[in-house]
């Protein structure tokens, strides 16, 4: 992604954020992390459940498991996050970035100001939380008290730029639903879980929704996911 040109915007009490250059994750050095499929009704990996129980008996982290969401997230995205994080102790922080902006600079609340990729159009703007998608999370996982963060950018580089900030304990995603259309954009626009795997530290957990179709979403409707 090519610079746009925009001179950044300071505002008391943020940092600034340089414009995209070349649209590509950075690298933090680390090695590449550890990447969990989980599923309904699965339990995670020894790994994980032993940090966790490495804390003091009855203390809960401060760490927070991000979990990357778009409007449409199915629900056992949601469910499936908010049990993970219930197993850990941790926090429940849920980020969507909106892809066709890029932040200019950060606000205290982890939030950002972002401009379009149009150089043209000069719209700098707080990026919000859709209020319709959080309320569906609340009804989702009530005794997880989740917060919500709206980013702007490369998803890849925010979740990543978010949970840095944050020392989260991990990041979560989930899969498309299936679909030939969603299997061209993932392999034209490559994968969110395995850039993030690659291009910085923290474990990655991949929630598959490959048995949620249509009208089928095993989460809400209490149905077992097609063995099929």
């Amino acid at each position: 992604m090519k610079s746009m040109g925009v001179a950044s915007l300071r505002v008391p009490g943020t940092h600034e954020h340089p414009a995209p250059s070349n649209g590509c994750p950075p690298h933090y050095g680390a090695p590449p992390s550890a990447t969990m499929p989980v599923g309904p009704g699965r339990r995670y990996s020894a790994s994980m459940t032993d940090a966790a129980g490495s804390q003091a008996a009855g203390a809960a982290s401060s760490r927070p498991l991000v979990v990357g969401v778009v409007a449409d997230v199915p629900d056992v995205v949601i469910t499936e996050a908010g049990t993970l994080a219930a197993d850990l102790g941790t926090p429940l922080v849920f980020v969507t970035v909106e892809p066709l902006r890029y932040s200019i600079s950060t606000l205290p609340d982890g939030s950002v100001l972002s401009m379009p990729l149009d150089p043209d159009v000069a719209d700098t703007q707080e990026e919000s939380f859709d209020p319709d998608l959080a309320t569906r999370i609340r009804q989702l996982v009530p005794t997880a008290d989740p917060s919500f963060i709206a980013r702007a950018g490369d998803p890849a580089i925010e979740l990543a730029r978010f949970a840095e900030e944050r020392d989260a304990r991990a990041i979560a995603v989930g899969t498309r639903k299936p679909g030939f259309r969603a299997s061209l954009e993932e392999f034209l626009a490559g994968s969110i879980a395995v850039s993030l795997a690659h291009n910085q530290a923290r474990p990655v957990i991949v929630i598959p929704v490959a048995h949620t179709i249509e009208g089928h979403d095993p989460a809400r409707h209490g149905a077992q996911p097609d063995a099929s």
